[in-house]
C-alpha cells in the first residue's frame, strides 16, 4: 500500500474513534497504519490507547513491540512481549521475538 492509501486509512481510523466504534481495534488498526509511514510516536500512543481500553488482547502489546523495536527501544520491546506473552501463553513466535529482541537490548 501507498502512503497516500496509508493516510486515507489514518483519516479514516480517526473518524471511526470520533463515532466510537469498536474502539479499542480502531486505535489498533490506526496505529499499525502509522507504523507503515514510519510515525512510530504517534503509532506508540495510539497502541498505548488500544491497551488501555483492552488490556488482555496480546496482539496489541505484539505490535506495539515491534514499533518499539522500530525506534531501538529493545527494553520496552522485551517487557510488552512479556506482556503479549503472559495473555498467549502457548505461541512459540512471541517466544522467538523475545529471545531475538533480547539479543539486541
Amino acid at each position: 500500500m501507498e502512503k497516500k492509501e496509508y493516510a486515507k486509512a489514518i483519516n479514516y481510523y480517526s473518524k471511526s474513534i470520533s463515532e466510537k466504534n469498536d474502539i479499542s481495534k480502531v486505535y489498533f488498526s490506526r496505529a499499525v497504519a502509522k507504523t507503515k509511514i514510519n510515525d512510530m510516536m504517534g503509532a506508540l500512543s495510539d497502541f498505548d490507547t488500544a491497551i488501555s481500553l483492552s488490556p488482555q488482547n496480546p496482539d496489541f502489546y505484539f505490535n506495539k513491540a515491534l514499533a518499539e523495536l522500530n525506534i531501538a527501544d529493545f527494553q520496552n520491546a522485551i517487557n510488552d512481549l512479556d506482556s503479549a506473552l503472559k495473555r498467549k501463553v502457548r505461541n512459540k513466535q512471541l517466544n522467538i521475538e523475545r529471545h531475538v529482541f533480547t539479543a539486541h537490548a
